[in-house]
């Protein structure tokens, strides 16, 4: 009885001893990190940068499908205009030589031409589908499934996920949609940013997804015409190191979302997006150590082009 009396007294001292140190090892992370509340996985939101573009041909009709398939809360989206005023999915305002080949299915000369002769804005939709924008391997995304695609109408894409969902009987999923705006390229490559807040709300609301939507753009103007007709759901992009702050100050509003570059993501910008009620939606994290890192900071969601990977990561949590 003694042995045993003295083996449970020396396992006790040693979870007591391991107890002390889980303690100590949690009391120094909580000293270098952020003081901010863990999301609720439930709550935290999975985006389909561009559809799933590590995949899947970007900003494509199937693409978005197959993102869909994995179970992402959000597609996240590029709109641009054409010359005829549609709204299409596009990243780029002109026909991208990284990704696209021509109506004879041949290269592009370089992207620094192709922003000359094939300018989306001074080309009609009819124009701008007879390239073809998935077939032509891509060199950072080595995974991505390859196959005939057309840059889709943003009205063609929001038929199709309904679709899709009426016959998968699931919710709508979350559009978060990015107005590809420059001031200094007004009436280059886009409209006015009053004209491109019309034309977008007039297909979103139109359709009847506006309140699923959200309405991103790392331009300033872009959003202070969004704010002025459609004052909510709002989401400031951030390429740059400028302090969240002074962004806000510039826009003279609070957006309802942050959503910068995740390496420019800092604790000062987290605490005031915090400190005025904003979610966090950092951009664009493909590795599975970022991905876990950033959401055991805090942040409300990822912009991710392998939504798989974080869907695996938050299997544990959600």
């Amino acid at each position: 009885m003694r042995g045993m009396a003295s083996r449970l007294f020396s396992l006790f001292l040693l979870l007591f001893f391991l107890s002390a140190c889980n303690e100590a090892e949690q009391k120094e992370l909580e000293a270098v990190s952020p003081v901010l509340p863990k999301p609720k996985a439930s709550g935290f939101e999975v985006q389909g940068h561009r559809g799933e573009r590590g995949l899947a041909p970007e900003n494509s009709i199937s693409g978005f499908l197959m993102a869909l398939d994995e179970g992402v809360d959000v597609l996240e989206m590029d709109v641009v205009i054409t010359k005829d005023e549609q709204v299409i999915l596009s990243h780029e305002p002109w026909i991208s030589a990284e990704i696209c080949l021509d109506e004879d299915g041949k290269e592009l000369p370089s992207d620094a031409l192709a922003m000359v002769q094939h300018n989306i804005y001074q080309m009609t939709l009819e124009e701008v589908q007879s390239f073809d924008c998935g077939s032509k391997p891509h060199p950072r995304f080595p995974t991505q499934a390859k196959f005939p695609v057309a840059k889709p109408t943003l009205s063609a894409l929001i038929d199709s996920v309904k679709a899709y969902c009426a016959a998968n009987e699931r919710a709508l999923p979350g559009f978060n949609i990015e107005l590809k705006h420059k001031s200094m390229s007004e009436d280059l490559y886009h409209p006015s940013a009053e004209r491109f807040a019309e034309l977008v709300l007039g297909i979103t609301v139109v359709k009847g997804i506006d309140e699923q939507c959200t309405y991103q753009s790392f331009s300033l103007p872009q959003l202070k015409a969004l704010h002025q007709v459609h004052p909510k759901n709002l989401v400031l992009l951030n390429e740059a190191d400028t302090p969240l702050y002074v962004l806000c100050d510039s826009l003279g509003f609070i957006p309802e979302v942050y959503s910068p570059n995740y390496n420019l993501l800092t604790s000062s910008d987290m605490k005031f997006a915090r400190a005025q009620n904003m979610r966090i939606i950092p951009w664009t994290v493909n590795s599975v150590e970022d991905m876990e890192r950033l959401y055991n900071q805090g942040v409300d969601g990822i912009i991710t082009d392998y939504p798989n990977r974080l869907l695996d990561l938050l299997k544990g949590v959600r």
